[in-house]
């Protein structure tokens, strides 16, 4: 199974129509990779149907780097993961 940053950078590669050894995770999405507000709406779109999520516009404008989106999906997660244990009931309860 594949890392999540490797999808990341694969898709991020796909969508922005750049080789993905030019990636990194400090990439900046509008300095380093050349990124408009139309790549940046096609980035969401990409990142949400490859996760399987809804990536709301307030946290896509604070997006600067591969990294951010990165650390986004890794929050998303550790978020999901605490909602699950905590409806998980205590043995003997």
């Amino acid at each position: 199974m594949k890392a999540t940053e490797d999808i990341l950078v694969e898709v991020v590669a796909e969508t922005l129509g750049i080789e993905k050894d030019k990636i990194s995770l400090g990439s900046c999405l509008e300095e380093d990779l050349d990124e408009d507000e139309l790549h940046m709406l096609e980035l969401v779109m990409a990142v949400e149907e490859e996760f399987g999520i809804q990536f709301p516009q307030q946290d896509a404008e604070r997006v600067k780097t591969v990294g951010d989106i990165l650390n986004y999906l890794k929050e998303r997660d550790a978020k999901k993961d605490e909602e699950n244990v905590a409806r998980v009931p205590k043995r003997g309860v």
